[in-house]
């Protein structure tokens, strides 16, 4: 089932002036969520579209491998689902708990990854 079904919320193709971001974004909601990419979900977790869906798929991902790259350097994904506003894993305790256990067992600093992803590592860490 896609996230359009799973949440019987069906957007339709994009209206008027959009932009390609938006464009993809309505034609990811469409595909069968076993066929999303890392990549299709980091960009819909970025944009923050369907999380309680979304959020639950990538997490054992990163638990496997928590420098997860989707296209950009190693660690995009996690950068990604660390920047998911506050409130949201205030609503999923659970959820923030398994994140937790996944960037605690990240030592720092960590050769492989990038500033962002390791000021994100140390932003999270500092809300617990």
């Amino acid at each position: 089932m896609s996230l359009e079904a799973i949440e019987d919320d069906y957007w339709g193709p994009p209206t008027g002036t959009t932009t390609r971001l938006v464009a993809e974004c309505h034609r990811l909601r469409t595909i069968p969520l076993p066929d999303l990419t890392p990549e299709n979900t980091r960009l819909l977790i970025g944009q923050q579209i369907s999380l309680p869906i979304l959020i639950p798929r990538i997490l054992p991902l990163l638990e496997a491998n928590p420098l997860l790259e989707a296209t950009f350097y190693p660690g995009d994904v996690l950068q990604t689902v660390l920047e998911v506003p506050t409130s949201f894993w205030q609503s999923h305790p659970a959820l923030q708990t398994h994140l937790k256990t996944i960037v605690d067992a990240i030592p720092l600093p960590h050769p492989d990854l990038i500033d962002p992803v390791t000021n994100a590592i140390t932003t999270f860490r500092s809300t617990e």
